[in-house]
Protein backbone atom coordinates (compact mmCIF):
# COMPACT_ATOMS: atom_id res chain seq x y z
CA UNK A 1 0.00 0.00 0.00
CA UNK A 2 1.57 3.49 -0.85
CA UNK A 3 1.39 5.67 2.36
CA UNK A 4 2.59 8.69 0.76
CA UNK A 5 -0.62 9.50 -1.03
CA UNK A 6 -3.99 10.60 0.68
CA UNK A 7 -7.06 7.94 0.26
CA UNK A 8 -10.15 9.29 -1.08
CA UNK A 9 -12.42 8.50 1.96
CA UNK A 10 -9.86 8.40 4.31
CA UNK A 11 -8.84 10.33 6.74
CA UNK A 12 -5.13 11.67 6.60
CA UNK A 13 -4.09 11.32 10.28
CA UNK A 14 -4.23 7.71 9.88
CA UNK A 15 -1.76 7.70 7.19
CA UNK A 16 0.55 8.10 9.37
CA UNK A 17 -0.55 5.52 11.63
CA UNK A 18 -0.24 3.26 8.71
CA UNK A 19 3.17 3.91 8.04
CA UNK A 20 4.44 2.96 11.06
CA UNK A 21 2.96 -0.77 10.44
CA UNK A 22 5.22 -3.39 9.58
CA UNK A 23 5.30 -4.56 6.34
CA UNK A 24 5.59 -8.51 5.32
CA UNK A 25 9.21 -8.44 5.27
CA UNK A 26 9.58 -7.49 8.86
CA UNK A 27 9.97 -9.94 11.23
CA UNK A 28 7.67 -8.89 14.07
CA UNK A 29 8.52 -11.86 16.44
CA UNK A 30 9.88 -11.22 19.92
CA UNK A 31 13.29 -11.54 20.95
CA UNK A 32 14.02 -14.39 22.71
CA UNK A 33 15.33 -14.08 25.99
CA UNK A 34 18.72 -15.21 26.71
CA UNK A 35 18.85 -18.47 28.21
CA UNK A 36 20.58 -17.47 32.39
CA UNK A 37 23.59 -19.59 33.28
CA UNK A 38 23.79 -21.54 35.74
CA UNK A 39 25.82 -20.43 39.29
CA UNK A 40 29.45 -22.09 38.94
CA UNK A 41 29.90 -23.65 42.29
CA UNK A 42 32.75 -21.87 44.30
CA UNK A 43 34.17 -25.31 45.59
CA UNK A 44 37.90 -25.46 43.65
CA UNK A 45 37.38 -29.00 43.32
CA UNK A 46 33.37 -29.30 42.60
CA UNK A 47 33.88 -30.98 39.54
CA UNK A 48 35.41 -34.38 41.28
CA UNK A 49 31.34 -35.16 42.45
CA UNK A 50 29.50 -34.39 38.91
CA UNK A 51 28.10 -37.16 37.62
CA UNK A 52 29.92 -37.73 33.96
CA UNK A 53 28.63 -40.80 32.97
CA UNK A 54 25.72 -41.10 30.85
CA UNK A 55 23.40 -44.31 30.59
CA UNK A 56 22.78 -45.82 27.62
CA UNK A 57 19.01 -46.30 27.26
CA UNK A 58 18.44 -49.77 27.75
CA UNK A 59 17.27 -51.79 24.55
CA UNK A 60 14.08 -53.81 24.26
CA UNK A 61 14.36 -56.88 23.80
CA UNK A 62 11.88 -59.67 21.90
CA UNK A 63 9.00 -61.39 23.90
CA UNK A 64 7.54 -61.15 27.46
CA UNK A 65 11.34 -59.70 28.58
CA UNK A 66 10.64 -56.78 26.65
CA UNK A 67 7.09 -56.09 28.09
CA UNK A 68 8.02 -56.35 31.16
CA UNK A 69 11.16 -53.76 31.18
CA UNK A 70 8.79 -51.14 29.30
CA UNK A 71 6.23 -51.50 32.20
CA UNK A 72 8.94 -51.35 34.73
CA UNK A 73 10.61 -48.20 33.26
CA UNK A 74 6.90 -46.88 33.19
CA UNK A 75 6.34 -47.62 37.02
CA UNK A 76 9.25 -46.41 37.97
CA UNK A 77 8.72 -42.82 36.50
CA UNK A 78 5.82 -42.89 38.29
CA UNK A 79 7.47 -43.33 41.24
CA UNK A 80 10.01 -40.44 40.57
CA UNK A 81 7.08 -38.31 39.73
CA UNK A 82 5.70 -38.53 43.22
CA UNK A 83 9.26 -37.80 44.85
CA UNK A 84 8.14 -34.47 43.36
CA UNK A 85 4.97 -33.71 44.17
CA UNK A 86 5.35 -35.30 47.49
CA UNK A 87 8.26 -33.05 48.09
CA UNK A 88 10.39 -36.30 48.99
CA UNK A 89 13.49 -35.50 51.41
CA UNK A 90 15.90 -37.90 53.06
CA UNK A 91 16.33 -37.67 56.91
CA UNK A 92 19.66 -37.10 57.83
CA UNK A 93 19.34 -39.03 60.89
CA UNK A 94 17.37 -42.00 60.49
CA UNK A 95 18.18 -41.83 56.56
CA UNK A 96 14.79 -42.77 55.54
CA UNK A 97 12.82 -41.26 52.96
CA UNK A 98 10.27 -38.60 54.23
CA UNK A 99 7.32 -36.24 52.93
CA UNK A 100 6.71 -32.61 53.75
CA UNK A 101 2.93 -33.53 54.88
CA UNK A 102 2.13 -36.52 56.80
CA UNK A 103 -0.10 -39.04 54.16
CA UNK A 104 -3.55 -38.12 55.69
CA UNK A 105 -5.55 -40.68 52.56
CA UNK A 106 -4.88 -44.12 51.74
CA UNK A 107 -3.94 -42.84 47.98
CA UNK A 108 -1.20 -40.87 49.77
CA UNK A 109 -0.16 -43.64 52.39
CA UNK A 110 0.45 -46.13 49.24
CA UNK A 111 2.37 -43.95 47.79
CA UNK A 112 4.99 -43.34 50.46
CA UNK A 113 5.57 -47.19 50.89
CA UNK A 114 5.84 -47.25 46.93
CA UNK A 115 8.40 -44.21 47.42
CA UNK A 116 10.41 -46.11 50.31
CA UNK A 117 10.04 -49.22 48.34
CA UNK A 118 11.61 -48.06 45.24
CA UNK A 119 14.12 -45.68 47.06
CA UNK A 120 15.25 -48.46 49.39
CA UNK A 121 15.81 -51.46 46.14
CA UNK A 122 17.59 -48.51 44.34
CA UNK A 123 20.06 -47.97 47.13
CA UNK A 124 20.47 -51.33 47.15
CA UNK A 125 21.23 -51.99 43.85
CA UNK A 126 23.82 -48.83 44.36
CA UNK A 127 25.49 -50.82 47.18
CA UNK A 128 25.77 -53.83 45.48
CA UNK A 129 27.46 -51.94 41.87
CA UNK A 130 30.13 -50.25 44.49
CA UNK A 131 30.71 -53.75 45.74
CA UNK A 132 31.47 -55.35 42.42
CA UNK A 133 33.68 -52.72 41.36
CA UNK A 134 36.19 -51.85 44.16
CA UNK A 135 38.86 -49.71 42.73
CA UNK A 136 42.01 -51.53 42.52
CA UNK A 137 43.89 -48.74 44.30
CA UNK A 138 42.10 -50.06 48.28
CA UNK A 139 43.97 -53.34 47.96
CA UNK A 140 47.61 -51.30 47.49
CA UNK A 141 50.05 -50.96 50.64
CA UNK A 142 50.41 -47.32 51.16
CA UNK A 143 53.41 -46.35 53.64
CA UNK A 144 51.71 -43.42 55.21
CA UNK A 145 54.95 -42.01 56.76
CA UNK A 146 56.04 -41.33 53.69
CA UNK A 147 53.67 -38.74 52.70
CA UNK A 148 54.03 -34.90 53.46
CA UNK A 149 50.67 -34.50 55.40
CA UNK A 150 51.70 -30.71 56.10
CA UNK A 151 50.82 -30.20 52.22
CA UNK A 152 48.54 -32.79 51.39
CA UNK A 153 45.44 -31.67 54.55
CA UNK A 154 45.25 -28.56 52.57
CA UNK A 155 44.09 -30.82 49.24
CA UNK A 156 41.83 -33.12 51.61
CA UNK A 157 40.09 -30.43 53.09
CA UNK A 158 39.70 -29.38 49.59
CA UNK A 159 38.08 -31.95 48.98
CA UNK A 160 35.59 -32.07 51.77
CA UNK A 161 34.69 -28.49 51.08
CA UNK A 162 33.61 -29.54 47.48
CA UNK A 163 31.96 -32.97 49.17
CA UNK A 164 29.99 -31.31 51.46
CA UNK A 165 29.51 -27.82 49.68
CA UNK A 166 30.69 -26.06 52.47
CA UNK A 167 31.96 -22.52 51.94
CA UNK A 168 35.77 -21.44 52.16
CA UNK A 169 35.40 -19.30 55.50
CA UNK A 170 33.07 -22.24 57.46
CA UNK A 171 35.11 -22.29 60.93
CA UNK A 172 34.82 -25.94 61.25
CA UNK A 173 35.87 -26.97 58.13
CA UNK A 174 40.01 -27.37 58.52
CA UNK A 175 38.97 -28.97 62.02
CA UNK A 176 37.36 -31.74 59.75
CA UNK A 177 40.04 -31.93 57.06
CA UNK A 178 42.60 -32.34 59.67
CA UNK A 179 40.82 -34.84 61.60
CA UNK A 180 40.23 -36.89 58.15
CA UNK A 181 44.23 -37.02 57.91
CA UNK A 182 45.32 -37.68 61.59
CA UNK A 183 43.10 -40.70 60.97
CA UNK A 184 44.94 -41.68 58.01
CA UNK A 185 47.85 -40.86 58.92
CA UNK A 186 47.85 -42.21 62.85
CA UNK A 187 45.56 -45.04 62.79
CA UNK A 188 46.44 -46.51 59.55
CA UNK A 189 42.37 -46.02 58.60
CA UNK A 190 41.70 -48.37 55.28
CA UNK A 191 39.61 -47.26 52.20
CA UNK A 192 36.86 -49.21 53.28
CA UNK A 193 36.92 -47.58 57.04
CA UNK A 194 37.13 -43.93 55.15
CA UNK A 195 34.26 -44.60 53.13
CA UNK A 196 32.09 -45.39 55.94
CA UNK A 197 33.64 -42.60 58.13
CA UNK A 198 32.01 -40.65 55.26
CA UNK A 199 28.74 -41.96 55.40
CA UNK A 200 28.54 -41.70 58.64
CA UNK A 201 29.35 -37.64 58.33
CA UNK A 202 26.13 -37.54 55.51
CA UNK A 203 27.77 -38.03 52.25
CA UNK A 204 25.93 -40.55 50.11
CA UNK A 205 27.50 -43.72 49.32
CA UNK A 206 28.52 -43.00 45.41
CA UNK A 207 29.67 -39.48 46.84
CA UNK A 208 31.86 -41.51 49.21
CA UNK A 209 33.30 -43.55 46.90
CA UNK A 210 34.24 -40.54 44.32
CA UNK A 211 35.75 -39.15 47.43
CA UNK A 212 37.98 -41.90 48.45
CA UNK A 213 39.50 -43.39 44.91
CA UNK A 214 40.53 -40.34 44.50
CA UNK A 215 42.30 -40.03 47.83
CA UNK A 216 43.58 -43.30 47.14
CA UNK A 217 44.57 -43.40 43.31
CA UNK A 218 45.42 -39.78 42.86
CA UNK A 219 46.77 -38.53 45.89
CA UNK A 220 48.16 -41.03 48.53
CA UNK A 221 49.59 -43.58 46.42
CA UNK A 222 51.30 -41.24 43.60
CA UNK A 223 52.50 -38.98 47.30
CA UNK A 224 54.18 -42.43 48.89
CA UNK A 225 55.55 -43.27 45.48
CA UNK A 226 57.42 -39.94 45.02
CA UNK A 227 59.83 -40.74 48.09
CA UNK A 228 61.37 -43.36 46.52
CA UNK A 229 62.43 -40.97 43.64
CA UNK A 230 63.08 -37.48 44.85
CA UNK A 231 64.15 -39.62 49.05
CA UNK A 232 61.96 -37.04 50.64
CA UNK A 233 58.81 -36.95 51.68
CA UNK A 234 55.72 -36.40 48.64
CA UNK A 235 53.30 -34.81 47.80
CA UNK A 236 51.94 -36.00 44.22
CA UNK A 237 50.96 -34.42 41.01
CA UNK A 238 47.55 -33.19 42.07
CA UNK A 239 49.11 -31.71 45.07
CA UNK A 240 51.36 -29.35 43.31
CA UNK A 241 48.61 -28.26 40.99
CA UNK A 242 46.81 -26.54 43.42
CA UNK A 243 49.73 -25.69 45.74
CA UNK A 244 49.84 -21.87 44.26
CA UNK A 245 45.77 -21.71 44.47
CA UNK A 246 44.15 -18.79 46.54
CA UNK A 247 41.99 -21.48 48.38
CA UNK A 248 45.17 -23.74 49.03
CA UNK A 249 46.71 -21.29 50.82
CA UNK A 250 43.81 -19.49 52.71
CA UNK A 251 43.15 -23.44 54.27
CA UNK A 252 47.06 -24.08 54.37
CA UNK A 253 47.23 -21.10 56.49
CA UNK A 254 44.17 -21.87 58.67
CA UNK A 255 45.94 -25.38 59.31
CA UNK A 256 48.89 -24.01 60.22
CA UNK A 257 47.10 -21.62 62.73
CA UNK A 258 45.06 -24.58 63.92
CA UNK A 259 47.82 -26.98 64.55
CA UNK A 260 50.12 -24.53 66.67
CA UNK A 261 50.30 -24.65 70.31
CA UNK A 262 49.33 -22.02 72.23
CA UNK A 263 52.48 -20.30 73.65
CA UNK A 264 52.58 -19.73 77.43
CA UNK A 265 54.43 -16.71 78.54
CA UNK A 266 56.39 -16.65 82.42
CA UNK A 267 53.74 -16.42 84.82
CA UNK A 268 51.07 -17.04 82.75
CA UNK A 269 48.46 -19.88 81.45
CA UNK A 270 45.92 -20.53 78.41
CA UNK A 271 43.50 -19.86 81.20
CA UNK A 272 44.70 -16.55 83.13
CA UNK A 273 47.79 -15.63 85.62
CA UNK A 274 48.85 -17.36 88.08
CA UNK A 275 48.88 -16.27 91.53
Amino acid sequence: MDTDRVLPGLDPTLTKDLRSLPTQNEDTTRPKPKNIPKPVSKCLLASLFETTVKLDSAKRLPGKQSTKTNTTNIAGQKVENWYVSNRARLDPNTRRLMVLAKPATPRQTMQLKAMRRHHWECGEEVKEALRRHRPASYSLRILRDRIDWCKVTPYVTLMIQAAFNMDINYPHLPVVGSTLCAFLQHKNMSADKCEELLVSWGLNAINARRFTAHLWGEVMVPAAGETNIHRTKGTGFRVQHFEHRNDYMILQDRLTTLSQKPVQSSGTTAVGTIK
